[in-house]
């Protein structure tokens, strides 16, 4: 893979220097676009495609509903929700909790309450009945089927522990009327039976997903066939509108797993779909996922299943094979994050749910599910004719991924914009299962950008800036900020703005960002931030029996090293590498001190601690660990940190030879094109970012644009340190900080009460003064670590020497470097 990168930076190179890639001018006045001196093609207006208006279904059920399930059939929603409320029984208050069946038409009308299904618990001292309803699920024939879970324990007597379990699956009339119950014990004889999904298609059989494996039943209760899973899990289970069962299957290979091994390791991982017989109960492989950035499939009309993958839903015929992108979202000015059911309905609508609060329906993963359960307003969403979309100029935006927060920026500055529209690019379905992160969609973009077809603007993440910016990729946006009289840099931290340079050229912007840093007592480590590997040296050796970091690994510190120290070895201005120093030598040595694996398994038995198994603080109070990694995206977590240490601390970063060892993590990174010839309009969504509605927004956690970071501009920053130092009710000071304080919350009484105090001046300057101390940016430097890890080994291994070892990485690194500059 490394040799493959370097040939693709070597074709870049030779293209960008034929002038592929050369600086651009700005477009033309207002915005508009221009023809650029290089020869930039001028753009024209063009019409976005798999456009989808949505409309919000007013079904009359509160706002903010949580929906079970949703299903479409016969022209007809069927949704399930959950509910639960106090009655009064007895003259005393009782919870009531179920699920309650209702229908509507597509347009959301006609709202009908079909069947109420009570959850009950009874239960006393020695006996517990409890009778659950879940899983409802539509016929064709109108009526539904559901699993009731029904089960009786006594333990009256302690001598003999009575079970009885009559839980069946049941057809019914619609209005909850049993039809027919098949006992789950004449369908297995599994004790943990559960039943996970189930579904009804086209014939009326009835599949239903468990624990173990896949159980198909025909109407009248027959098994038509049975599957036990051993090896392997099959998730998103669907009929397609021909009645094919289809899934996916994901087969592991879990040996060996023991004392030393990641946790998450296995030989042989393997994702494809599958074709369920459901007579014969045999699988038929269809192939591998077309996109490897799947996170659910949805049953589809005739051979087609939908698969949604964060920023589109495709139609993927079984047996053609051809996948074909049905749905944009962003397209259509829908937030993906907030994304979650999706079921298909008749003349190519969707309906939808959509989250209405900040944080989105999955945290922010992108992860838009086709099951499961899902809170907040149903809409349908009906594709758009060419003759509803209107022209616009695009500004083409490439990206491996996109934040929820902005997502919501995108749409709000397509919707007020009349003249451009953001088209965001999702590279991350080039990825696939044998590429390293997103290293699938780095190397198709970069395919792209030598064929010519450059992108307006890059959200950098995890793409490669320093190659980008060294070829004249990205525009210099200093002339851009000078020359617009509505901007002022020194409105901004002007650390971070610089930490985007290269070579003088401001070649991106961080509109929000975290910092990464290593924090000691100030007793230990000085007031200030910044120390070399000789201030560390004298550390460890006034205490020869302490750990720096406890229960790290070799690997893991040096990966902490390319994320915080790796910048200091390389100067990107003039290419030099400087490996084969003294600083980099004392490094290696005391990388070196670190085991090669740590024994999980005994971590988790509770032998020793890495934050996340053991969260005493004494270990840093006297002095038995030394440093703790912290990762500051507020105020607050400087008290979680203090607490631990129980001393003044100082954020004093990894050590390198100058300045200071910590970096600035981007929550987002946009760089514009110098091809693009229109770059005033880039600038403008640029500048929205970093305008007052967006930095605020960051740090509003009720904003759709909340981030957890720090904003880039120094008016919102001061704002969010005053709410800081303003007494708040429930002020707990957050979960921030490093490993040892993440569960600070849930400690002493005299731990909650210093969490709650409001930060003094003096906290807040020493957390700004770690900010503005720091001038690197985290960057993707995978093949340099890989080097550095490979020749290391040597080391490490008691093969070569230290000296040696670094002169063998100097050389390489230096070649690579010079490679891709």
């Amino acid at each position: 893979m490394r040799h493959f990168k370097r040939i693709v930076a070597l074709m870049l190179a030779v293209l960008l220097m034929a002038g592929l890639c050369a600086c651009g001018d700005k477009g033309g006045e207002s915005g508009k676009p221009a023809t650029s001196a290089n020869g930039t093609k001028m753009p024209e207006k063009v019409k976005l495609e798999h456009v989808y208006t949505a409309k919000y279904i007013d079904s009359g059920l509160p706002e903010g509903s949580s929906y079970n399930s949703i299903n479409f059939l016969n022209d007809t929603i069927y949704v399930t929700v959950p509910y639960n409320r106090n009655v009064e029984v007895d003259g005393e208050n009782v919870m009531e909790m179920g699920t309650v069946l209702y229908s509507m038409d597509p347009d959301g009308n006609n709202t009908v309450k079909l069947a109420e299904f009570p959850t009950t618990m009874d239960f006393n001292t020695s006996e517990m009945h409890m009778v659950n309803i879940s899983n409802i699920v539509p016929a064709p024939d109108g009526t539904i089927w559901y699993y009731k879970t029904d089960s009786y324990n006594n333990w009256e007597d302690e001598n003999e522990f009575i079970t009885e379990d009559k839980s069946a699956i049941v057809n019914a009339s619609v209005d909850g009327e049993e039809l027919l119950s098949i006992p789950v014990a004449s369908l297995t004889e599994d004790s943990y039976f559960m039943v996970n999904s189930m579904f009804v298609d086209k014939d009326g059989d009835i599949t239903l997903t468990t624990g173990t494996g896949i159980i198909v039943l025909d109407p009248t209760g027959k098994v038509l066939s049975r599957v036990t899973l051993e090896d392997n899990f099959i998730n998103s289970l669907v009929t397609t509108g021909n009645g094919d069962i289809v899934g996916i299957n994901n087969s592991f290979d879990m040996t060996p797993m023991g004392a030393g091994m990641d946790p998450m390791a296995g030989g042989g991982n393997t994702t494809s779909l599958i074709k369920l017989d459901k007579l014969t109960g045999e699988f038929e492989d269809i192939g591998a996922l077309p996109l490897a950035t799947t996170y659910s499939i949805i049953g589809g009309e005739g051979d087609n299943v939908l698969i949604n993958s964060g920023a589109s839903v495709y139609f993927y015929d079984i047996k053609t094979k051809v996948l074909t992108e049905k749905l944009n979202w962003l397209n259509s000015d829908i937030n993906y994050n907030r994304v979650g059911m999706i079921v298909p309905a008749s003349e190519g609508r969707v309906i939808v749910v959509e989250s209405n609060t900040a944080g989105g329906m999955f945290g922010g993963m992108g992860m838009g599910m086709g099951m499961g359960g899902a809170s907040g307003r149903l809409m349908m969403l009906t594709g758009k004719s060419d003759s509803e979309i209107t022209e616009k100029y695009l500004i083409n935006f490439a990206a491996t991924n996109l934040s929820e927060s902005l997502q919501d920026a995108v749409i709000s500055f397509n919707k007020t914009h009349d003249e451009y529209r953001i088209q965001f690019k999702d590279y991350s379905v080039y990825n696939n299962e044998n590429d390293f992160g997103n290293q699938g969609g780095v190397s198709q973009l970069n395919y792209d950008i030598i064929a010519g077809d450059i992108p307006d603007m890059f959200l950098l993440d995890g793409l490669p800036f320093e190659t980008y910016a060294s070829k004249g990729l990205l525009a210099d946006l200093g002339p851009i900020m000078d020359a617009d009289p509505s901007f002022n840099k020194e409105d901004y931290l002007t650390n971070v703005l610089d930490a985007c340079s290269y070579k003088g050229k401001i070649c991106s912007v961080i509109p929000g960002f975290s910092l990464m840093t290593l924090v000691g007592k100030s007793s230990n480590v000085g007031p200030k931030p910044g120390w070399t590997m000789e201030d560390l040296s004298a550390l460890m050796q006034k205490y020869p029996d302490a750990a720096v970091i406890s229960d790290m690994t070799k690997t893991f510190m040096l990966m902490m090293f390319s994320m915080m120290g790796l910048e200091n070895y390389i100067d990107t201005d003039t290419g030099s590498c400087s490996f084969n120093s003294q600083s980099f030598i004392d490094l290696l040595k005391f990388l070196n001190t670190f085991p090669d694996e740590i024994d999980y398994g005994a971590m988790l038995n509770g032998g020793g601690g890495m934050g996340g198994f053991n969260f005493s603080n004494t270990r840093y109070r006297d002095n038995e660990t030394l440093m703790q990694m912290a990762f500051l995206s507020d105020y607050e977590s400087i008290k979680t940190l203090m607490y631990d240490f129980g001393e003044d601390i100082t954020f004093v970063g990894f050590p390198v030879a100058e300045g200071v060892g910590s970096t600035i993590q981007p929550q987002l990174e946009i760089g514009i094109s110098s091809k693009t010839a229109l770059t005033d309009a880039c600038w403008e969504f640029i500048k929205f970012l970093l305008g007052d509605d967006f930095q605020n927004g960051i740090i509003n956690s009720e904003s759709f644009m909340a981030m957890s970071a720090f904003p880039v501009k120094r008016s919102v920053l001061d704002k969010l340190a005053q709410q800081a130092m303003t007494e708040q009710e429930d002020n707990n000071g957050g979960f921030g900080g490093g490993f040892g304080g993440m569960m600070g919350m849930m400690g002493s009484d005299e731990q909650r009460e210093f969490m709650a105090k409001p930060l003094t001046q003096q906290q807040v300057d020493q957390v700004n003064e770690a900010i503005f101390s720091t001038t690197n940016v985290s960057r993707n430097r995978d093949d340099v670590l890989a080097i550095i890890e490979e020749e290391a080994g040597a080391y490490f291994a008691g093969q070569k020497s230290a000296e040696t070892v670094a002169g063998v990485i100097q050389s390489r690194v230096q070649i690579y470097v010079n490679e891709n500059r």
